[in-house]
């Protein structure tokens, strides 16, 4: 009888340590295609409802994300060489990033906001971040040259143009990446 609880222990246990690793997710929502009167800074209040395409990741670059999001420091007048903002306003278009139960705004300025918080990002980073996300994606091939960071670094060798919605232009495209 010890044994047999002895061995329920251990594969309840194992099978708790290994669920936990995988399944790690990242939700994104931003506008599907260039939005001429685009003013939304605010993040969706509906997230979860908006349908959603899900992507797999590797754990790079799941980490890669969550480095760019969570580890950053505010940038000041000394440091800000390899950013191009000065402000810490988010300036649309903008990319939602939910991770875990923390909420980003990504703005087209390189600026992220999280609650009261303000850091600015460099060009690298956020192309990096948008690429990972499929960001560009959500774009024909012919109108990528309207991000300075595309002209910059080229198209994401991930870039598979999505027709989403194609009928009637969504307000909000929802991309759902999960872990490998």
């Amino acid at each position: 009888m010890k044994k047999l609880l002895f061995f329920l222990l251990i594969a309840v246990c194992g099978c708790t340590s290994n669920s936990s690793h995988h399944g790690k997710t990242i939700e994104a929502v931003f506008h599907p295609g260039i939005m001429e009167d685009c003013s939304c800074v605010d993040f969706p209040k509906s997230f979860g409802a908006i349908p959603g395409i899900t992507f797999e990741i590797t754990s790079k670059d799941y980490n890669y994300i969550t480095g760019v999001l969570c580890n950053n420091k505010m940038t000041t007048a000394t440091d800000i060489s390899d950013y191009k903002i000065v402000t810490k306003e988010v300036k649309p278009l903008c990319v939602f990033v939910k991770l875990d139960t923390i909420e980003y705004v990504l703005g087209a300025n390189g600026v992220v906001k999280n609650g009261r918080k303000s850091f600015g990002i460099s060009d690298l980073d956020m192309y990096q971040v948008k690429s990972i996300l499929h960001y560009y994606d959500f774009f024909p091939e012919e109108d990528l040259d309207a991000f300075p960071e595309v002209t910059k670094y080229g198209i994401p060798a991930n870039h598979h143009h999505v027709l989403y919605n194609s009928k009637m232009p969504a307000r909000f495209a929802r991309v759902i990446l999960r872990e490998k």
